[in-house]
């Protein structure tokens, strides 16, 4: 028998109050541990205010305790005093994050603050990762409601 799947989804978010309440909505029930990465700064261009992202994760219903909030500052530069010098070493610094703080997780699902799912794609991709244990990465495609909910 495979052992069981243990699964976190990770965001890493910076103003992303419009969809993610919506986003964690489709997956809370069908994840074992959330992590979001907010950023107080924009991940590149020009620095813009916060909204009210870091309130709407930590005013979000939790009864199960799932979900970890990390604030700070994410921005990743192309000069060498950043840790993050592009998007894939801000994933990466997520990854290990998850890692570090959560040696039961087995799988890891990166997610967009814009991306909402069905809780049924999400169970039949644990049931992937049970059944398939061989297989180290699954790529899915999914429906992205990205600036609307009109398309």
């Amino acid at each position: 028998m495979s052992p069981p799947v243990r699964l976190c989804a990770a965001y890493k978010v910076f103003n992303a109050g419009l969809y993610l309440a919506w986003s964690l909505h489709s997956i809370y029930d069908v994840v074992d541990r959330i992590v979001v990465f907010v950023s107080t700064k924009p991940w590149n261009g020009p620095l813009v205010p916060m909204d009210d992202t870091e309130a709407i994760v930590r005013a979000f219903p939790d009864p199960l305790n799932k979900i970890r909030c990390v604030v700070g500052d994410f921005r990743y530069e192309e000069h060498p005093a950043s840790p993050f010098t592009n998007e894939l070493t801000e994933m990466n610094a997520l990854l290990d994050f998850v890692r570090a703080e959560y040696q039961d997780i087995t799988h890891y699902l990166y997610i967009d603050a814009d991306e909402v799912f069905q809780p049924k794609a999400i169970s039949t991709l644990r049931l992937l990762m049970r059944v398939m244990p061989e297989v180290g990465e699954f790529r899915c495609a999914w429906r992205c409601y990205w600036k609307s909910f009109r398309y």
